[in-house]
């Protein structure tokens, strides 16, 4: 699990899986994207799941990361 402060960039991560292995992340603010460590940015406070799908060799391996954002206390006592 990951995280971050409000503003902040969540950097989704995925170990190597060696060579021919193909990465799919699919989740909020993100859709579908097949790299293997994208950044999802402009997250508001919650939090939020991402799928990660590995294939090599015909097989498959699932993982889920949960994202949390929290309020960014610098950034509200700004807006006052």
């Amino acid at each position: 699990s990951i995280t971050i402060k409000e503003g902040e960039v969540a950097k989704l991560t995925a170990a190597d899986a060696g060579t021919g292995a193909t990465y799919s992340w699919k989740g909020p603010y993100l859709g579908i994207v097949n790299e293997q460590n994208p950044s999802v940015k402009s997250l508001p406070v919650g939090k939020y799941i991402y799928i990660l799908t590995v294939v090599r060799n015909g097989c498959h391996s699932m993982n889920v990361t949960v994202v949390e954002v929290e309020k960014n206390e610098i950034n509200a006592s700004n807006k006052n």
